[in-house]
């Protein structure tokens, strides 16, 4: 529990909130009545979360109190990775002694982007120092500074030549990229291996907005 930083003390205007809580907990019913287990997970986790102590019950007398704040909850809910692997090798046959040559992983495009700054560093997000002691890193800043967004794939023995971006990669930008400048940088891929590639990417929401889906549902048809 944290105290809200409000300047001043009650009452305070702090507006309706329990319609919309009820509407979101009347859409989050809805979808557990569509997916029975995931309720039974949910319900199972609030339990946990309540016997330690993290939550309780609101005494009835609150519910009613203007000065009562409703903030709706709901699960995340992703698969798990290690499961999807374990169905994908169940289901393929992958030779791990000779990778290389495996018909499967040899038709995968692997791709990925990523920022390049002038100060060297890459990808902020992903820049972290471990240590037993406090290393004391200090990081100096560069005037001027400028960055690249560039991109890059790789299949079997080919590397895909990098596409720089400039500015960052929004949903418009990367269908125009699949559509249009994709394809070019195929050329030195052999025929035989596009007809059977598979394109990877992350899950950045770019690379799975419905534009992009489509875009790679007809280009890659039932791969």
């Amino acid at each position: 529990m944290v105290r809200l930083p409000f300047k001043k003390g009650p009452p305070i205007d702090i507006g309706q909130s329990r319609a919309i809580a009820e509407k979101c907990l009347n859409g989050l019913s809805c979808r557990f009545q569509a997916h029975p287990k995931q309720a039974q997970e949910y319900s199972a986790f609030l339990d946990e979360y309540e016997s330690l102590g993290h939550v309780k019950k609101v005494p009835v007398t609150l519910v009613s109190d203007e000065q009562s704040v409703f903030i709706p909850h709901h699960p995340v809910i992703r698969e798990d990775r290690f499961a999807r692997c374990n169905l994908t090798l169940a289901t393929v046959q992958v030779n791990f002694n000779d990778v290389g040559n495996d018909p499967f992983l040899k038709n995968i495009l692997w791709s990925d982007e990523a920022i390049f700054e002038s100060d060297g560093c890459i990808n902020k997000h992903n820049e972290h120092h471990y240590a037993e002691h406090n290393p004391h890193c200090v990081k100096a800043n560069i005037q001027g500074r400028w960055t690249v967004n560039v991109w890059l794939g790789i299949i079997g023995d080919n590397i895909i030549c990098p596409e720089f971006i400039q500015g960052n990669v929004n949903a418009h930008y990367y269908a125009k990229f699949l559509l249009h400048q994709l394809d070019e940088l195929f050329e030195d891929v052999p025929l035989a291996n596009r007809l059977e590639m598979m394109f990877q990417q992350d899950g950045h929401s770019v690379y799975t907005s419905l534009l992009a889906r489509n875009i790679l549902d007809e280009k890659f048809s039932g791969r």
